[in-house]
């Protein structure tokens, strides 16, 4: 099955130069206002360790957002992070597409409305939890072609369930990227990097804020103190006065692999879109992209 590539953010390994002091809007690490525990780390629990990257989304919680919204702003939700539900959809539609025949049920056996949550990993496979009709599922043949049915309620479709294997929620670097995002209906992790790139794992979330309006937090888990300096100079040239994100807030944690962030608002705007993540490249900023269809 032909899997979509999930457009990720690269912040590239040539952020060279260093950062004498913090600027005026980057503070201590702080949770988000009204934070909660995330449901992140209970997901990792299902997804093989070798699975990324992947992106989370609450499709309940985004549904409802995409029903109250005429901006555009949820653009790159439309397909719930599901690689055949864009296939199945009319690409050159504006909206939500146009079925094809046969269409989704009658293919696979459920639809968009029989999910509550979505992981897309490995480019394009699946983890779905949600409300599945096992007979109908076994009736369309799809049954053990790429697809695994786990009770009534979980689906695995082109991603083999962890048995006895690690999962995602024993790699550290992922937990503590996914504590620091917190509470979020959206989230993006990029590939783990090595080498001479600042940060060993980045990851943007997206949630809708105590003032009602949607906003997004990237977290970058740094090397060293030296390379938290070199990322917070590069993220706080987006951030002041005709900056693609001014008025956005940096933050850095503590220890010796402190953890950048950088939290804003949404809008409709291209690159400010929930799950669009600053792409950085020669310490400058590159086109925003989206984490999947944008």
């Amino acid at each position: 099955m032909r899997m979509a590539k999930i457009v990720g953010a690269v912040l590239s390994a040539m952020l060279v130069s260093g950062c004498s002091g913090k600027p005026p809007n980057v503070g201590v690490d702080e949770p988000w206002p009204g934070e909660r525990p995330g449901k992140l780390v209970g997901v990792f629990e299902k997804i093989p360790i070798n699975a990324a990257p992947i992106q989370y989304l609450d499709v309940r919680t985004a549904r409802r957002l995409m029903a109250e919204d005429d901006s555009g702003m949820y653009k790159g939700c439309r397909y719930y992070y599901v690689e055949d539900f864009f296939r199945f959809k009319h690409p050159s539609s504006d909206d939500d597409g146009i079925e094809f025949k046969p269409t989704l049920q009658e293919t696979y056996g459920y639809d968009e409305k029989s999910l509550d949550t979505v992981v897309a990993a490995n480019y394009g496979s699946n983890y779905l939890t949600g409300r599945f009709d096992g007979a109908a599922i076994r009736a369309s043949g799809s049954h053990g072609l790429g697809l695994d049915l786990i009770g009534d309620d979980e689906l695995y479709f082109g991603l083999r369930p962890p048995s006895k294997g690690k999962t995602l929620a024993d790699d550290p670097e992922y937990v503590t990227v996914a504590d620091c995002l917190g509470d979020v209906y959206q989230a993006a992790f990029d590939l783990p990097r090595k080498g001479n790139i600042v940060y060993s794992l980045t990851a943007v979330g997206g949630r809708v804020g105590s003032d009602g309006k949607p906003e997004s937090k990237l977290c970058s888990l740094t090397r060293s103190h030296k390379d938290a300096d070199k990322l917070v100079k590069v993220l706080s040239a987006l951030t002041g006065d005709g900056g693609p994100y001014r008025g956005a807030r940096i933050s850095v944690g503590e220890g010796d692999t402190p953890m950048v962030t950088m939290t804003w608002k949404n809008t409709g705007d291209a690159g400010l879109r929930p799950g669009y993540l600053p792409v950085v490249s020669d310490g400058s900023l590159g086109r925003p992209a989206a984490a999947l269809h944008p």
